[in-house]
Order: structure tokens, then sequence, then C-alpha cells
């Protein structure tokens, strides 16, 4: 919505804002909380659309665009205030600055009265102010429902109370959300270096239209409390506008919730379990498909190279938190298709691996999948081969792993391992900017695969803040991370985002061992 008496160049034209109603004999359905109602009216504002499912439209020069082309926000800025630009002076809408109790004169003379809801509703339905006069032939009509016009007017009356959480006029405050686990400590230290290097790089270079990266550490936080309660703390201690590059393993469920509750964007968030739909998951954008989706890509990679469905599967896993639901995971996909599956578990100092294949011997399967560590593994496949046991094994390799260039020949072209990336997608132009990073910052490159993970989520979320603009809001960022599509880090598959999707690349690598050229190979890639 924008009132003024100045002209100004036809190019700006689409900076400004209203509306009209359509559906006039619209009737309520169960009437909003008043939370929702905020967050339906901050959405109009700020990205001209509904949650209603209506459409919105604008009318200007009698030719009618999507509200989502000119949305309140980019003209007169999150507070409402108005910025001046190219000779443009948008109103300032606040709603103590709109009725306030004398009259006000407009730039080009004429006087009004103070706005009220119906005076404010005509100015945006009929570009009318209080005393009737026109407002300026640059506003557009809008046409909206009662109901999303009702919610605009709610959301105005507060505008300009609050400020975008963790955003400033020169910085925009971004966490990261790590395993407290000690195990996880020395990569914790390499991904926290790494981003602090490029957001340093990104600085020095003007930053994002003017405003710095401020990576954000919580002021004090249990190192020892497990995820969920850090996350709580975390975001209850610190002013962030983001999380970029956070593990979500195992509390998924929890920690999304967690974000919607604070309305929080979380960009390149990594997980074993990713939740793939957005109405359980509007705020967490995931990298990578997860182990999951890693082993259900491993089963129909083994069916096809069999050319037959294998009488029984065996899934052999450690017995942790991750890995016990990763293999029921697996299990239920498998046991759906009408396969018959024997899930056993084991700890490593346990049992010893050639007890644990002659426990299996009767049970013995087509198909291995092995969830468990490296060390073990390949123990594991060396008592099998005495035992005259060579099934296909299927090896999900973010958890869990073993050597393949030391198996016995027997399982040679047998042991295939699935991975979220693959060295192709690494770009010479990505590595190289890594690396002056490291040479600048003085970074050793230990757990490459973290750092650069890291690296791809703090480029995805950049991309998205510059994309939204100086009037950056989080619901701008989710609607530019929606409208993301084969965004190009260089360092990661190609990143897809939309509104139903919510995982950024869904490849699957299927590779082998190479045992004359002791290299990894790509057998096949499934998306």
């Amino acid at each position: 919505m924008r009132m003024m008496s100045k002209k100004f160049p036809v190019k700006l034209l689409i900076l400004g804002i209203g509306i009209s109603f359509i559906g006039l004999g619209w009737h309520y359905p169960a009437s909003p909380s008043e939370e929702e109602a905020q967050d339906a009216g901050k959405m109009i504002y700020t990205t001209g659309k509904s949650t209603t499912g209506q459409d919105i439209l604008a009318i200007m020069s009698a030719v009618e665009v999507p509200a989502a082309v000119l949305p309140c926000l980019n003209c007169h800025g999150a507070n409402g205030r108005g910025k001046p630009e190219g000779g443009v002076v948008p109103s300032d809408i606040r709603w103590k600055v709109l009725t306030k109790s004398y009259e006000s004169i407009r730039t080009n003379g004429r006087v009004h009265p103070p706005y009220d809801e119906q005076t404010l509703k005509r100015a945006i339905t009929m570009g009318l102010d209080p005393a009737g006069n026109a407002l300026h032939q640059a506003m557009p009509r809008y046409r909206m429902s009662r109901e999303d016009m009702d919610q605009l007017i709610g959301y105005l009356k507060q505008l300009g109370h609050s400020t975008e959480p963790g955003v400033s006029d020169t910085t925009i405050n971004i966490g990261v959300l790590l395993p407290g686990d000690p195990h996880f400590s020395s990569r914790n230290d390499q991904v926290w270096k790494i981003l602090s290097a490029y957001f340093n790089t990104l600085n020095d270079n003007g930053g994002i239209y003017g405003r710095r990266i401020v990576l954000k550490q919580p002021s004090s936080v249990n190192k020892n409390a497990d995820l969920l309660d850090r996350a709580k703390a975390y975001l209850e201690q610190t002013d962030i506008f983001a999380l970029t590059a956070s593990s979500f393993n195992g509390v998924d469920h929890q920690l999304s919730a967690l974000a919607n509750s604070y309305r929080i964007p979380v960009v390149g968030a990594l997980s074993a379990f990713p939740l793939t739909g957005v109405l359980e998951n509007k705020f967490v954008f995931y990298l990578y498909p997860g182990a999951a989706n890693l082993g259900k890509a491993l089963g129909e990679f083994a069916l096809e190279k069999m050319g037959h469905a294998p009488e029984k599967v065996v899934i052999l896993y450690e017995s942790s938190p991750y890995r016990e639901q990763l293999a029921q995971s697996i299990r239920d996909n498998l046991v759906q298709q009408g396969q018959e599956v024997l899930n056993r578990s084991f700890t490593p100092d346990g049992i010893p691996p050639n007890d644990l294949v002659r426990s299996l011997d009767h049970h013995a399967g087509d198909i291995l999948y092995y969830i468990g560590p490296p060390a073990f593994g390949n123990r594991l496949l060396i008592e099998a081969d005495h035992e005259g046991w060579q099934p296909v094994v299927l090896i999900p390799a973010t958890l869990s792993g073993l050597d393949p260039f030391a198996i016995p020949a027997a399982f040679t072209n047998k042991v295939f391992m699935a991975y979220p990336t693959w060295l192709t997608d690494r770009k010479a132009h990505a590595l190289e900017f890594y690396a002056q990073l490291c040479r600048q910052y003085n970074l050793n490159r230990q757990h490459l695969n973290s750092q650069l993970n890291a690296l791809a989520s703090a480029t995805i979320l950049v991309e998205a803040i510059r994309q939204s603009g100086r009037a950056l809001t989080r619901e701008k960022l989710i609607d530019r991370l929606e409208n993301m599509y084969v965004f190009q880090t260089g360092l990661i598959p190609p990143v897809s985002y939309n509104i139903n999707k919510r995982i950024g690349s869904e490849r699957v690598y299927i590779t082998a061992a190479d045992p004359e050229k002791k290299e990894m190979i790509l057998v096949d890639m499934i998306q």
C-alpha cells in the first residue's frame, strides 16, 4: 500500500500496494488464533500471498497482476515507515501515524482527517484517503477476501512495534546448531571455522545489501545437554535470523516443532531422517535425502542388479539409536514389498563376528544390509566368506561403512555403498574458493565432507537472503527458498526446493570399489 502525491518513474510503479474485496458472501471458517491471524496478515504484507487459498490481485492501469508482484514490504519496509528511493517517498503506514488525532496535510497540500479501519480499507481497495481525495495514480487497487483484509488490517495495527529477529540496519545474525557429543568436537570446530571464514570474506566484500553476516554463539549453553535442550537454550538466549549447516539427527520431529515455535528458518540442515512433508515441517530445509532413502535406493539397485526378488534379506545393525532407527526404516520398506527380512542387532564388543555369522547360518539371505562401524564390517565379511556365505552387501554410507579395499575376493563386485553426493558434484571453482579460505584463515582440511557441506549450506542461505532483497524477513526468505530451482553451490548436487519439497538434493550415488585401481567408482545414480 502506498499513499503519496509525488510523481515518480514508471519503472517504479511496481513498488506500490493496494487492495479491494472479492467474495462478499464469504463464510468464515473457525476463527484463527490471534497469533495465526497476525502471521497471516504478515504474509500478505510481506509476500502478497494469502493463507486462505484465495487469490489476491492488484489492479494498476486496468491491468491485473498477482499481489505477490507488489508486496507492501517492497515499498513500506518491514517497519512500515517506508524508505525514499529514486525520488519516491512512500507513506508512513504505522497505525499510530495513520490514526493520529489531527488532520494530515499531504505533500500536494490536500488535507484529510485521521484514518480508521473503514477508511483504511477504502484507501486500500479504492485508492481514496479519508477525505475522499484520490491517492497517487501509482497505487494499485487490490482485491482480496474479507478475511484476508481483516488479517492485513490487524497486522498493520502492530506494524512497527516489533523488528525482524536477528536483523538490524547493519547486521544479520546467523546461528548454527551442532551436536554436543564430545565425539563430534573436532568436526564441530572445523565446521565453525569454515563458516566464520566464509562469512568474514563475504563481509569484507560488502556483505549483503550493506549488512554484515554475524555468526552468533550462544552466551551460556550447557555443552553436555542433549541436542534439543541445547537448541532451546540457544534460541532463547540468542537473537538470530536463521540457522544454517545444523545437525538434526535423531530428533527431527522435536527440532522441527521447535523451529516452528520460534518461526525460525533452518537452511541446509543435515539429518539421517529428514522430515519431507511441509505440513509437519515448514521451516527446515535439508541438504540431502538421509540414510533411510539411501537404504531404499540401494534396495532398488540390488533388485535390478539381481534381476529377481531375493529370497531373504538380512539387516545387521549395531545396537545404537540412529542405526536401529535406520534398520527399522529399511525393514518396513522391504516388508511392504513382500520381502522376508531378518533384523539382527549386535554390539561390536558383545559378540565376535564369527559367532554372529554362525548364528545367522540358517537365516542367511541373498542380500545383507550392513549398518555398523567399518572395522567390524570388514571382519564380518571375512567370517562370512569362511562360512561360504557371500551375499550382495548394501551399505548406507552416512551411518555405516567398511574398507572396500580390504574385503575377501569373493565379495568383489558384491559390495555397494550409497552416498548423497559424489566427486563430480565438486566443481573446480568452488574447490578453489574453499582452498583460498583455508589458506587465508589457516584452516586444515580435516572432516572435509563436513566442511564442504557446511559451506554449501551457507551458500544456499546467502543466495536466498540476496534474492529476498533489502527488506529482509523470514517469510521472504522462506518464499525465496521455496522458489529455488537447481541452484549450483559447486560443492553438492544442484539444489531445488518448492512449497512441497524440503530436501534440496534427492540424488543417491551407488558406488563400488575397483580393487585393481584402488579407487571407488560410480556404478549408478538414482533420483
